[in-house]
């Protein structure tokens, strides 16, 4: 039998799984960044065309000159 909550629990797993996701994609952006990688290599054109459209909103809500803690 079909249940509303099974369903709504299902969901949220999977929204919260896609946030984990992100929230690693994230952080590897930001480790890759230590490392200054190649700006024209695929794996960082990724991650910045994927984190970008959440990160640079919060730069400028946190401006705090040359440190960059928006991830």
């Amino acid at each position: 039998m079909f249940s509303y909550g099974n369903f709504a629990m299902s969901l949220i797993d999977i929204v919260n799984g896609l946030l984990d996701v992100y929230s690693l994609l994230i952080l590897l952006r930001a480790v890759l960044s230590w490392f200054s990688p190649s700006h024209t290599s695929r794996l960082f054109l990724l991650l910045y065309q994927v984190t970008e459209p959440v990160l640079s909103p919060l730069r400028r809500i946190i401006p705090l000159g040359g440190v960059d803690f928006s991830p």
